[in-house]
Formats: structure tokens, sequence, C-alpha cells
């Protein structure tokens, strides 16, 4: 899954604000407010997020946006890997 560092940002701060207001899910208006964008801005990571299928809309309801399972996965730390060149000395 290739989230831009923006896209994953929004997620975490969807997840962040669900945990913090008890599971309601933000306006598209407060993830703007949060991150100092436009609302159309936030419209068109959320509808990417979408069709990444890293976030969903649930029918019926206003405030809508919902992590998906492969949502939780990319937010996830990531393991890095590092190449360590050197030599070990292992005389007593």
């Amino acid at each position: 899954m290739n989230l831009t560092p923006a896209q994953l940002r929004l997620l975490r701060d969807i997840d962040r604000w669900n945990i913090a207001h008890w599971r309601t899910p933000p306006t598209l208006q407060e993830l703007a407010d949060l991150h100092g964008l436009a609302k159309v801005s936030v419209f068109e990571m959320a509808a990417d997020l979408i069709r990444k299928g890293v976030l969903m809309r649930v029918a019926g309801q206003a405030r809508s946006l919902a992590i998906t399972a492969a949502g939780r996965r990319a937010m996830r730390p990531r393991a890095t890997r590092l190449l360590i060149a050197g030599a070990v000395d292992c005389r007593d």
C-alpha cells in the first residue's frame, strides 16, 4: 500500500479523532481545520484514500468516514532495513 505522507497523516488523524471523540468520526471541515487546508483538499485526499481501500464511507451517516482493515495495516509502523558495513574484531 503506497500512501503519501500527507495521506498517512490524515488517516492517523482520523483514527486519533475517533478515539478522542468517542468513535464519532470527524467532518471534512474539522479535518481541514486540523490540517490548515481547504475543505476541498481534504475531500480530494479522502476520495484518494477511499479509492485505495483504506478509508470508507458508511451509508446513511453524516459523519461517515471509517478506517478499513487495510487502513489499520497501513498505519502500523514499518521496520527499516539497514545495511551495515564494517568489520568485527573477535580477538580476545
